[in-house]
């Protein structure tokens, strides 16, 4: 996968047709794959993959001039796991979604931030795909997985899709859904 040294902010005022690049996300780092959400206070967040060698992460980055200007804010993830995609739930809270590679521990973590993206809970651990790849007879075989999006359905259940190269039940690539919720928010 090639990267590039630049991760960069377009717009478009004619429905896709052309687009104008409005801001560069981040300087002098590899990005890439950014997830972005406007907040309800205006600003921007954008959750952003880095590349393997910085130790292949999402970082959190914000813009508070309509994409203008970016600011790093800070690390989402542990390393290995990514990439990172954005929802606003029901209550204004933002849910971030994202594949973990780790060796020993694989599957799709969700973060759960608050509505101006500042403060995040600990990860959930959404699937587990410890055991999934499609070459099981293997030695050392290939596992690959993430790519997450979740969606919020009317009556407030969350819908996760995500890939695997294969899984325990069947060994060719594959793509899961899960059904979830989050607990009620306790007031304090």
């Amino acid at each position: 996968m090639m990267y590039r040294d630049e991760t960069a902010f377009f717009t478009s005022a004619d429905g896709g047709a052309t687009w104008k690049k409005r801001g560069q996300i981040s300087e002098g780092r590899k990005h890439s794959e950014a997830d972005w959400i406007r907040l309800d206070n205006g600003h921007l967040f954008a959750a952003v993959r880095t590349d393997a060698d910085l130790p292949d992460n999402v970082d959190a980055f914000r813009s508070t001039d309509d994409g203008r200007t970016w600011r790093f804010e800070g690390v989402l993830t542990l390393p290995y796991q990514n990439p990172g995609k954005l929802t606003r739930l029901p209550d204004g809270r933002i849910l971030l979604s994202y594949g973990i590679r780790n060796n020993g521990l694989r599957g799709i973590n969700v973060r759960v931030g608050d509505p101006e993206a500042r403060r995040w809970a600990p990860p959930i651990y959404l699937v587990d795909l410890e055991g999934a790849t499609d070459e099981p007879n293997l030695p050392n075989s290939k596992r690959d997985n993430g790519y997450p999006s979740t969606v919020v359905l009317a009556d407030g259940t969350l819908v996760t899709a995500y890939y695997s190269r294969g899984m325990p039940s069947h060994h060719r690539y594959h793509v899961g859904v899960v059904r979830w919720a989050l607990p009620p928010v306790t007031k304090k």
